[in-house]
């Protein structure tokens, strides 16, 4: 609501650009309730951007890296790299994503290759430790994609609405850092690890800054794979309930 009232775009653009969900699946949902897939997809990159820019410097600036404890800590089931094993858990991972993405899931290339590793790591398969060039690489790429979808064309046509995103981002933001305060305070979990968890930041991104800090990296990364699970599944019935009753008044 605030985002269009700002902006003046659709309730239907509005409504998925806000919607904090991975960016190509809310473009998918966007385009099949007919929103402005540009402006969805932009304003979801540009959250990204946001969060990576900001929520990791204010953890670390608080203080919150490296003190969480027991099970929040981030520590490898194999402590070292072993080149046959890597490339088993490379190929592994690499036909999960292959088979997710047949089968038409969303964010294949995130979801398969975590929920292989996740399940050998469940069973006591530790294959390899990742390198760390490896994981900076991730990170290198990460932000690649992030800063490589703002073209000047776009930047130039719509400033009133990337004002809007990026004001509304920011509320989303201060809001999602009280709620994790809060979860940390209730749950009893490390206060860097609840508010990554609750940042509305992507699985990657938020992972590797769990990783980064070493902080709880599997507590982190439950709560983000649960979030996109459920707004996957629900975002388009949703959105249909409010577009009806919107409809009907």
């Amino acid at each position: 609501m605030l985002l269009r009232r700002l902006s003046g775009v659709d309730s239907a653009t509005a409504f998925f650009a806000m919607a904090v969900g991975g960016a190509s699946e809310m473009a998918v949902q966007s385009e099949r309730h007919g929103a402005d897939v540009g402006k969805v997809a932009a304003a979801h990159s540009l959250r990204m951007m946001l969060v990576v820019a900001t929520i990791p410097f204010g953890v670390r600036y608080w203080g919150s890296h490296g003190l969480a404890e027991g099970h929040e800590t981030f520590v490898p089931g194999a402590a070292l790299v072993d080149p046959a094993g890597l490339a088993a858990l490379v190929c592994i991972t690499v036909l999960a994503a292959l088979a997710f993405k047949r089968g038409r899931l969303p964010n294949a290339w995130v979801i398969g290759p975590l929920l292989a590793a996740l399940l050998l790591t469940a069973c006591g398969i530790h294959l390899s430790r990742l390198p760390e060039w490896m994981i900076r690489a991730g990170q290198l790429f990460v932000g690649i994609a992030l800063g490589t979808r703002f073209s000047p064309a776009f930047l130039h046509a719509a400033p009133r609405y990337l004002a809007s995103v990026a004001l509304c981002s920011v509320l989303m933001l201060l809001l999602a850092a009280a709620f994790g305060l809060g979860l940390s305070h209730w749950l009893g979990i490390h206060a860097g690890t609840a508010i990554l968890a609750t940042s509305p930041g992507g699985i990657a991104e938020m992972s590797l800054t769990a990783k980064t800090l070493h902080l709880g990296v599997p507590v982190v990364t439950a709560f983000h794979v649960a979030r996109m699970v459920v707004l996957v599944l629900l975002i388009g019935p949703l959105f249909s309930v409010l577009d009806k009753r919107h409809g009907q008044d």
